[in-house]
């Protein structure tokens, strides 16, 4: 599969990861987001007024660092940038 978009920082550009490296989840049952159909199943969810889920899910990546801990921030990979990009949570999992 070839990757058709590419999530990057907004304040560096560094390349963080592809629409591949998105994990499928579930809400209420039905599945929310995978594999390069995150953005149209918003779009779905959006014009049917249902509410969407706005979380990603990725398999841990070298640039996230130390995620050892239940819960904590996500910042850039570019030692340079280090620009707040999210949080993690393991509660629940």
């Amino acid at each position: 599969r070839i990757a058709q978009w590419t999530y990057r920082c907004r304040k560096c550009g560094v390349s963080l990861f592809h629409d591949l490296d998105v994990l499928p989840h579930q809400k209420g049952g039905q599945r929310q987001a995978g594999y390069g159909d995150w953005r149209s199943d918003a779009v779905a969810a959006a014009a049917a007024g249902d509410d969407i889920c706005t979380s990603m899910f990725v398999q841990p990546m070298k640039w996230m660092g130390d995620i050892s801990a239940q819960t904590g921030r996500l910042i850039c990979g570019n030692g340079l940038c280090k620009q707040k990009l999210g949080g993690f949570s393991w509660h629940g999992l």
